[in-house]
């Protein structure tokens, strides 16, 4: 598959570009009926993760013990938590402003995430309203989701039992964190993301793939 023309654009001409890698571990399934439990962004400008951010979030609405298990979150931490879902999108706009202090829209920050488009986005959307915000008043136009984009830089090629960000961060060779702490996990996509941009970038070699 061709990556298409606005897409190799903008990552053969990221050098100014900042982009947030985005995770949430959450209490269910609906942004509407659950609460996101943590949060974690890391950021990334000129190929390097260089800073993240990421926090328990004190529960908002409903919680299914089912998912604290499996993100191995404990509801103790989350009742002392004092960290709202205000705090974090209050940190996220801090942020964006930060990078994009005149409010260019055209220096916004980019989103990236790994299944973006079928979770994150949504809990961010809904957190933002929460707050009577609008999440597209503050990042770039194009996000990119590192689930299709691996897919379509590997071709027919990965045979690995799944596509989830873990497998595939050990195929190709991206460092392994915490699974399942939102801001390790925000890292990982990063450092995956990273991994594409260099592919795609005129800088890199594309048959030293693996050395990138």
């Amino acid at each position: 598959m061709a990556c298409g023309n606005i897409y190799c654009q903008m990552l053969n001409n990221d050098k100014e570009n900042i982009y947030f890698a985005l995770d949430f571990e959450t209490g269910g399934r609906s942004p509407e009926t659950h609460s996101i439990v943590e949060f974690g962004i890391a950021i990334i400008k000129d190929f390097k993760v260089i800073d993240s951010v990421g926090s328990l979030v004190r529960p908002y609405s409903e919680i299914d013990p089912k998912f604290l298990e499996y993100s191995g979150i404990k509801q103790s931490d989350l009742n002392d938590c004092g960290f709202t879902i205000q705090d974090m999108v209050t940190t996220i706009v801090e942020l964006c402003d930060g990078f994009n202090p005149t409010h260019n829209k055209y220096k916004r920050p980019y989103l990236v995430g790994h299944n973006i488009y079928g979770f994150d986005l949504k809990w961010l959307a809904y957190a933002f309203k929460l707050c009577n915000l609008d999440w597209e008043n503050y990042f770039g136009y194009i996000i990119y989701d590192t689930l299709p984009l691996s897919a379509m830089i590997f071709y027919d090629n990965i045979k690995i039992k799944d596509k989830k960000l873990g497998t595939i961060c050990r195929y190709v060779g991206v460092e392994l964190l915490n699974a399942h702490s939102a801001e390790d996990d925000a890292i990982m996509v990063g450092n995956l993301f990273i991994k594409c941009l260099k592919f795609y970038s005129k800088k890199f070699d594309k048959t030293e793939f693996n050395n990138l």
